[in-house]
């Protein structure tokens, strides 16, 4: 009888985390949340990948409006956007993806909440989602 070992994504947030996250200011801070799925035909059908995309395209709109030229907008997705076509990544994820990103901070969380589809433009990261964690 084979043994099938079955993967299960880690839910790497923690509470210095979420600490140090809330105490991080800068002018452009994203903060995404997605809900994601850990198996089925939405990861086959990379659904969760084109909901980060959405988000992005939302968070791109906003950079603009704010007055960053294209240069800085695609320095600042970039590390979000490489994420879109990981489709290794996408097999590892619970039931929510969170994801925080400004100059010199790129952090990704998969955690066992679902979160509606949402993104936020600010001087500091929307970490609220996280703190039942």
């Amino acid at each position: 009888m084979a043994v099938v070992k079955e993967e299960i994504a880690e839910f790497a947030v923690t509470k210095d985390d979420v600490l140090r996250l809330s105490q991080y200011h800068h002018t452009s801070c994203i903060t995404i949340y997605i809900p994601t799925h850990r198996v089925g035909a939405a990861t086959l059908k990379g659904e969760d990948a084109l909901a980060l995309k959405n988000q992005l395209k939302e968070i791109r709109n906003k950079l603009y409006e704010q007055g960053l030229n294209a240069r800085q907008i695609e320095k600042l997705v970039n590390p979000v956007l490489s994420l879109v076509d990981d489709s290794d990544f996408w097999r590892h994820q619970a039931e929510g993806l969170a994801v925080f990103v400004s100059d010199d901070v790129f952090e990704k969380y998969t955690v066992p909440v679902s979160f509606e589809p949402f993104n936020y433009l600010s001087s500091e990261f929307y970490i609220l989602p996280l703190l039942p964690l």
